[in-house]
């Protein structure tokens, strides 16, 4: 590759390397992974003076890189100095489960992958798109679906299964619990669940978006509250909540064009700091002479890029109505690229856009003539600097890596410039404040004193044992016949062991057991997809609706075409409570067959099995095709 050359701006940006890595990377997300659990006991290190040298297992940032087809690579030397090596490391494994048990990978040459995030600092989690859809993928790498279908289009807000997407790009996260994309001239607002899929509230601090004209508008106000177009069994019966599954919104304003780049800005920059007389951390040096101004405290915002123009969008909470400004470049104006302020300044053809830790954006500008790529540099009052230009190729995806290194993303390569920058932080959320003795111990909730005393079990408090499988649970009879039916039928005097020390549950799963148990003490808990038809069925079973409602709406978020088959038989044997479940997945079958038959032959043999279910789904695809051929005849009649 040519060496760049400078900008305008007296950056001095040093190539620092340009990495051959897989094929066509999809971006880069750097992700704060949580300590890893406690070693076993055994007798503590001590150093030669004697002193204990036991240091607590500390968390650790960790940057991969993405692929179209759902690969992952730790970039090792990311998070290290400036002048520290950086190397395409070790491939992470990404999997998913199937409701009959077990992981599959989850690279799939079919989909396409992209726009990686990171969630909330501290959980491990990182967020990307596949297809249509939004997927979050764990600390563990398992991928499970946050909203849309990734093999259905459209336009719809409302709870995450039920959410569809047209076009989706450029995904963004605040870091606190909200995700941002992009759908052609539209921005859609994900709320994550809170304490489910990585999220926390910032309802509060964000405020939430007003309905707008437009596609989706009018139906944000519905999506907070649970509701929705198309909500699903889970919503139609009531039992989820914002506790339990993402909520989609459309933000009350139109981009004039399409939307290019998408990038949260943190309300609080961070201060690059002063240099002290000692020697700098990082060889390369700062990117620009003066920082510029500086973002004002408040809530967050967003900047957003069509081709030609970089855009502010407030986001309501007390800045104003959530509204679009321009900020840099003008609306199919005369060919750039011209730095300057404003309205003075031009782009060529921008092709995304990455903010760091001061609120600076930093936008990748495309020569379509010569083929190349520039980065040029728009600071919080517009002024526009060229920072580096004449990179070969046309490089996209830009991502700010811990080191301060700014890197791009080319055809089976990673171009990376060491520019100095300094990195955004990972969550918006501020760090615990310090204990003050003096204040008194925390505020105590409900919930969490009741999650306490079930995990201290047994402790002496606790009055039955319930035998589940091989395992032996000590509970509270109180607390479960006030919150179960279940239990207040069987432990009220209903049957006739009800008074008995000692209670056997035959034929439940232990592991959907502890779950449910959790509920039962807490009114929440996390539902692992690999779970998720065991939890439904057993919470069905002791008369939890709301907590089979949930586990419910776990499945159907994440049916692929290899598990609808699998899905279908299982819901339709169970029939009662699980019927509005059956007929979505009917639904979803109906949608993809032909996917299902390329993708997942055996299963379709299956459907031998229940020869109603195979007459149902026949006469569903013969009126879908009749329907199809009579809007072909309108449409015929119409043009003649």
């Amino acid at each position: 590759m040519q060496q760049p050359r400078q900008g305008a701006n007296p950056a001095q940006a040093v190539l620092k390397a340009a990495l051959v890595g897989p094929d066509e990377p999809a971006g880069l997300v750097t992700r704060l992974l949580p300590p890893p659990p406690p070693s076993a006991p055994g007798p503590t290190p001590t150093s030669a003076s004697g002193q204990n040298s036991s240091q607590p297992a500390s968390s650790r940032l960790q940057t991969l890189v993405v692929t179209y087809d759902g690969d992952a690579y730790e970039l090792e030397g990311a998070e290290g100095p400036g002048v520290q090596p950086v190397a395409l490391g070790r491939h992470v494994d990404l999997w998913r489960v199937v409701p009959a048990g077990g992981r599959v990978p989850a690279v799939d040459d079919a989909m396409e992958y992209g726009w990686p995030v990171a969630g909330v600092s501290g959980d491990g989690a990182f967020f990307c798109l596949e297809e249509t859809s939004i997927m979050k993928v764990d600390a563990e790498g398992l991928v499970t679906t946050v909203a849309g279908s990734r093999d259905v289009e459209g336009d719809t807000d409302g709870p995450g299964p039920a959410a569809r997407f047209d076009h989706p790009a450029c995904l963004t996260s605040d870091g606190a619990g909200a995700l941002y994309l992009a759908c052609r001239t539209r921005v859609r607002r994900v709320q994550l669940p809170m304490g489910g899929e990585g999220g926390g509230n910032v309802g509060a601090a964000l405020g939430t978006p007003a309905a707008g004209p437009g596609p989706g508008a009018g139906a944000g106000a519905a999506a907070q509250a649970g509701l929705g177009p198309n909500p699903g069994p889970a919503a139609q019966t009531g039992g989820t909540s914002e506790a339990a599954m993402a909520l989609v919104s459309t933000l009350p304003f139109t981009a004039p064009d399409e939307i290019a780049g998408l990038a949260f800005v943190h309300p609080s920059p961070i201060t690059r700091p002063t240099a002290g007389p000692g020697p700098s951390s990082s060889s390369a040096p700062s990117p620009t002479p003066s920082p510029g101004p500086s973002p004002p405290a408040g809530g967050g915002h967003l900047l957003l890029a069509t081709r030609t123009a970089v855009y502010r969008a407030n986001l309501g909470a007390g800045t104003g109505p959530a509204a679009l400004t321009l900020l840099a470049g003008a609306e199919r104006g005369d060919d750039g690229p011209v730095d300057g302020r404003g309205a003075e300044a031009r782009f060529s053809n921008i092709w995304g856009l990455v903010v760091d830790g001061e609120g600076a954006a930093y936008v990748i500008d495309w020569d379509r003539v010569d083929v190349t790529t520039a980065v040029r540099r728009v600071s919080y009052d517009g002024t526009v600097t060229t920072v580096v230009s004449d990179l070969e190729g046309e490089l996209e995806r830009p991502a700010v890596l811990p080191n301060g290194c700014l890197v791009l993303c080319g055809y089976a390569q990673l171009v990376i410039l060491a520019l100095d920058l300094l990195p955004p932080p990972l969550c918006a959320r501020p760090p615990p404040a310090r204990e003050d003795p003096a204040a008194g111990p925390p505020r105590r909730t409900l919930h969490a004193d009741m999650g306490a005393l079930l995990d201290a079990q047994p402790d002496g408090t606790a009055d039955l044992t319930l035998v589940v499988g091989d395992r032996r649970f000590a509970v509270h009879r109180a607390i479960l016949i006030a919150r179960c039916d279940y239990f207040r039928q069987r432990l009220g005097g209903g049957f006739a062991d009800g008074a008995e020390a000692e209670l056997s549950l035959p034929d439940a799963d232990p592991a959907a057991f502890e779950l449910l148990l959790r509920f039962i003490y807490t009114g929440s808990a996390p539902i692992p997809p690999a779970l998720a038809p065991a939890v439904a069925e057993l919470a069905d079973r002791l008369l939890l609706p709301e907590l089979c409602s949930d586990a419910q709406a776990a499945v159907l978020s994440g049916v692929t075409a290899e598990t609808v088959v699998g899905s279908l038989l299982w819901a339709e044997c169970l029939g009662g409570s699980f019927a509005d479940l059956f007929s979505s997945l009917k639904a979803w079958y109906l949608e993809h067959h032909e996917e299902v038959l390329e993708r997942a032959e055996d299963s379709v043999r299956r459907l031998a099995e229940s020869p109603d279910l195979v007459l149902e789904l026949m006469r569903a695809m013969a009126l879908h095709s009749k329907q199809q051929q009579q809007q072909q005849q309108q449409q015929q009649q119409r043009a003649a």
